[in-house]
């Protein structure tokens, strides 16, 4: 009785919640050649990585730079933001409506027990894995998602939180699905990272895009359980944070650096480290931001967006 329950506001809630939205135009001229609709799952309210517009905005900022970079009309972005992790869901009009889900990072792990996560956990498989939903998961939206399928797990990084910028190197896949070019030239990644979880083992339906010793799946790619001869991904997943090479002072001073504040005052990462971290960051940001602006260009290319 008590699950019913449950159900029923949950229920209420959908039909009588109204999501945050942003939305931004790429493009000379005023007439609107596409629009791209994305249904953002806020899976943080508390700063520094939070509110859920303020994530959001990285990403939709991100998504921004990327069409600056590669779009041939006028786009015009629209995100609605959703504050799942107060137990707020996308409709199921929304769904089919839009163009693909992002899920972010958050301070929570992808194993906790807390409601919210068990239940995106579900919705996870129920509405995007088995509809094939595109979607683009970063740090605990990577390790929730390979988290969500049965053979799939997330645990706590073996060697400890890991904070500032750090290099993955692309394996075969890994070039062939982040590269934004039309040769795989591109043997690793520079981005910027803020995490203590990491996804241990991927599914069958996953394939492994890069790495390095400390995490060894740093992000990788989804294909649907179809019998396709040429299956299209449905989702693509990174450990590392994109959207905090979105803009220098945003993303970088705002988000980043924040973050790793945090991280040295709960002991996460000594003083030593943020310090190096922080000088690291700030030094190689614009090969960050290039790497950044490049592997979104990539999957936005991939899934049409």
């Amino acid at each position: 009785e008590t699950r019913r329950l449950t159900r029923r506001k949950s229920l209420l809630s959908i039909l009588m919640y109204t999501p945050i939205t942003l939305e931004e135009s790429v493009g000379d001229d005023n007439t609107i050649g596409k629009t791209l609709e994305l249904l953002f799952i806020g899976c943080e309210a508390k700063p520094p990585y939070g509110p859920y517009d303020h994530t959001a905005n990285l990403f939709l900022q991100l998504i921004v730079r990327a069409l600056e970079s590669c779009a041939t009309k006028t786009t015009k972005v629209v995100m609605q933001v959703y504050s799942t992790s107060q137990g707020n869901f996308p409709s199921k009009d929304a769904l089919e409506k839009c163009d693909g889900v992002i899920l972010p990072g958050s301070f929570n792990s992808a194993y906790d027990e807390e409601e919210w996560v068990l239940q995106l956990k579900e919705w996870i498989q129920t509405e995007l894995v088995a509809k094939e939903r595109q979607t683009f998961g970063v740090c605990f939206g990577h390790q929730l998602y390979a988290h969500s399928y049965e053979q799939g797990q997330a645990t706590k990084c073996g060697a400890g939180p890991q904070a500032g910028l750090k290099s993955s190197t692309l394996t075969e896949d890994g070039k062939k699905w982040l590269n934004p070019g039309s040769s795989n030239d591109e043997d690793s990644l520079n981005l910027y990272y803020t995490h203590g979880d990491m996804v241990e083992k991927l599914p069958p339906q996953a394939s492994k895009l890069g790495g390095n010793e400390k995490v060894p799946i740093q992000s990788a790619v989804y294909f649907p359980d179809s019998s396709q001869s040429t299956p299209k991904p449905i989702a693509i997943t990174l450990q590392a944070h994109p959207e905090f090479a979105c803009d220098r002072q945003l993303g970088m001073e705002k988000t980043l650096n924040e973050i790793m504040e945090v991280m040295k005052s709960r002991g996460d990462v000594s003083e030593e480290d943020w310090k190096q971290a922080k000088e690291d960051a700030a030094n190689e940001y614009e090969a960050v931001e290039k790497d950044s602006i490049g592997v979104m260009i990539a999957i936005g290319k991939t899934f049409g967006w």
